[in-house]
């Protein structure tokens, strides 16, 4: 009898011990970061800013401070910067250490240099749009309180209907959720400035990390933090594919208020876009052939602006405002004609332009004339060769 319960406490020891080993697995969280580019695949180059040698710096901050926090795992799908990984290898790596997570990590530029802001690509499909867009809420608000623009979360398609970035759609296809993260424009100076800083990376590293804490609810002892109980945003899973805005902004419409004493105009701007946020706008005062910098939008509807003005000078003046994807719409245009600016002492009131249109050159009667006589002469000529033409042919038979 005695041996029987020495054996069933035995067994009963063994079988606690199983049970608590693989409650400690299951709670677990596997992350696999992927440090952007590789090999010769350099990514963005500008200046002095090599991407694949950014995100590889980026990603072992964010692999050093994720791993304070309990239970997590976290791997990274290359650590040399001479690696060249296929996407697919990516994407296969981290399905084979059972990720829950695949986070690859990138600096973005643009064709034209003007653009700026940090933002996150997702999955386009089912589960994997709203764990990508529940994290990328998390990320985004993160790096905005650095200082950086706001881009938003966004998807994008091929022409085969399914996710353009390839390491999305490989991580798709073998059951991984996955997004890009842009952490900032290499090309432009409002985020340029923020490379300046030789800790910036191990700062991009920690955001990264903590936004990753925040969507897992991790907690970490040797940090003194517990997101346990944190809110994750709440996104619907969507019933279809959630497809990227492929339309210009609807309404881009300004007005100004003309001060003739302080040679400046009030500008007010009214914009709208149905399928995403506006994100920038710019002005011309030439008619559009050429524009400032861009400026980002702050308002729901409409924002104000103002612009000094230049004595004895005609301006064209409108605006472009661009959506969350870079598409933009061309405002109307306001004519402000030299005198409305010229100093006069007596006047002190103020007045309002809108919706100017610029004149159309008409044409000179004159010309028009000129131009129905001279084509008359041709064919009175024409007519009077080939009849002489015809009658010598005739005197000849």
């Amino acid at each position: 009898m005695k041996k029987v319960q020495f054996l069933f406490a035995i067994v009963s020891f063994f079988l606690i011990l199983g049970i608590s080993s693989l409650s400690a697995h299951a709670k677990n969280i596997t992350v696999v970061i992927d440090p952007g580019h590789g090999g010769e695949n350099l990514g963005g180059t500008y200046g002095n800013f090599i991407e694949k040698e950014m995100t590889l710096k980026t990603a072992y901050a964010m692999k050093d401070h994720l791993e304070q926090y309990d239970d997590v795992i976290v791997y990274l799908t290359h650590d040399n910067p001479a690696d060249d990984m296929s996407l697919k290898k990516r994407a296969q790596f981290a399905a084979s250490v059972d990720a829950d997570f695949l986070f690859s990590l990138h600096y973005n530029m643009s064709e034209e240099h003007r653009f700026y802001g940090a933002e996150v690509w997702t999955s386009a499909f089912d589960n994997y749009y709203q764990a990508g867009t529940q994290f990328g809420l998390i990320e985004t608000e993160e790096l905005s309180k650095l200082g950086l623009f706001n881009r938003g979360i966004k998807t994008r398609l091929n022409d085969r209907g399914t996710d353009y970035y390839g390491i999305i759609r490989e991580a798709r296809e073998v059951g991984v959720p996955c997004v890009i993260i842009e952490h900032c424009h290499i090309d432009e100076p409002r985020d340029a400035v923020y490379l300046e800083n030789a800790d910036i990376y191990k700062t991009f590293g920690e955001i990264n990390a903590e936004s990753v804490a925040k969507f897992f609810r991790l907690s970490s002892k040797s940090l003194d933090k517990d997101y346990s109980s944190y809110q994750v945003p709440v996104v619907e899973m969507p019933t279809g594919v959630v497809k990227p805005d492929l339309s210009v902004p609807e309404k881009a419409e300004i007005s100004a208020t003309i001060n003739i004493e302080a040679q400046t105009a009030d500008i007010l701007l009214n914009a709208y876009d149905s399928d995403s946020d506006i994100l920038y706008y710019d002005y011309s005062f030439d008619g559009g052939k050429t524009y400032s910098c861009l400026n980002s939008w702050d308002g729901k509807d409409t924002i104000q602006f103002s612009i000094n003005l230049t004595e004895g000078e005609s301006m064209q003046f409108c605006c472009r405002v661009y959506n969350a994807y870079d598409r933009f719409t061309v405002s109307n245009t306001i004519t402000i004609p030299p005198g409305a600016v010229k100093q006069e002492e007596s006047t002190k009131e103020s007045y309002i332009l809108e919706n100017t249109p610029i004149k159309q050159k008409q044409d000179d009667p004159l010309f028009t004339i000129l131009c129905c006589l001279i084509l008359i002469v041709i064919l009175y000529n024409g007519f009077l060769v080939i009849y002489l033409i015809r009658k010598k042919r005739r005197k000849q038979k």
